[in-house]
């Protein structure tokens, strides 16, 4: 940055202003990265998300469709683990 001087020896308020100015730019210019990179993030992020998201369902499907299928046992099973342990509670 060139600084012009005045007779007294000050730097002039001209080169002040426009290494303010080239500031301003070289910040605009950052901003604009920061906003591209953020921007492709958050549009990986909703692919992630909606991948995710349909794995999810697809485990609640199977899991429901295993309990659907196996009710009988469930419940057996329930009921079993329920009797024996109000028989072992009830003990003196």
């Amino acid at each position: 940055m060139k600084t012009e001087t005045k007779p007294a020896g000050r730097p002039s308020v001209t080169s002040g202003a426009e290494g303010f100015h080239n500031t301003l730019e070289d910040a605009g210019l950052k901003m604009d990265a920061l906003t591209k990179k953020t921007d492709q993030t958050v549009d990986r992020l909703k692919v992630a998300y909606a991948q995710l998201q349909e794995r999810a369902q697809e485990a609640s499907s199977a899991a429901d469709a295993k309990v659907r299928e196996n009710v009988y046992t469930s419940l057996g099973l329930a009921f079993g683990i329920g009797f024996l342990t109000g028989i072992l509670l009830s003990r003196d």
